[in-house]
């Protein structure tokens, strides 16, 4: 239900002190950001989550583009949820929230739950703040960015797949000027170039 920081984004629960570890919940309260439309508090999925935690969740979803916005005020108010989403930045309100003791030290707890550890020890280490870890990251493969080549103008122009940067700079000068689609233009360059959340093209062809 909650999206979580590879860095990236980080869900962090809140401290409220050490009565409050010993003080059984029966409900969480969760910030998350929402894309597209706020899934039904009632519907099979919540419920069935509701039932595998054992207790009722009351998630408060915010428009993606408005996030940032609302966690520096929620960050700045006496009113923290239990549970929330930090974004990739770890902007400066975050930051001095968790050093000021807002959320719960989960550096040496997470070991004990194997699901919860990190599974890529930089990424982890990048979620952290002066070392101490306050969330559980969300997975992402650490190459996020990458270069898509046209493989049919490759094999028309009797070139390979590339294996170094000037490998990569000879296809895309090839692509240019030795006019792979046969327009009779020097107008083509064959490559894209996939970046969250929207990829960039540096096509000029179909």
């Amino acid at each position: 239900m909650v999206a979580t920081l590879a860095l990236t984004a980080v869900l962090t629960t809140s401290a409220c002190g050490e009565e409050a570890a010993e003080t059984p919940l029966d409900k969480l309260n969760v910030m998350a950001p929402l894309f597209g439309t706020a899934p039904d508090a009632g519907g099979e999925l919540q419920q069935a989550i509701e039932k595998h935690i054992g207790m009722k969740l009351d998630i408060s979803w915010v428009p993606n583009a408005d996030y940032g916005d609302k966690t520096n005020v929620t960050l700045a108010s006496n009113n923290i949820p239990d549970v929330m989403v930090v974004q990739a930045d770890k902007g400066p309100s975050f930051v001095q929230a968790a050093k000021a003791g807002a959320f719960w030290d989960l550096t040496s707890k997470l070991d004990k739950y194997p699901n919860l550890k990190p599974a890529n020890a930089q990424t982890g280490r990048n979620a952290t703040i002066n070392g101490t870890t306050y969330g559980i990251y969300r997975v992402r493969p650490p190459l996020r960015s990458a270069v898509v080549l046209r493989k049919d103008w490759l094999a028309k122009l009797g070139l390979q797949p590339p294996e170094s940067v000037d490998d990569l700079y000879r296809i895309a000068k090839a692509f240019t000027e030795q006019d792979p689609d046969g327009n009779g233009k020097k107008d083509t360059y064959g490559l894209i170039i996939p970046k969250w959340p929207t990829p960039v093209y540096a096509s000029a062809s179909p």
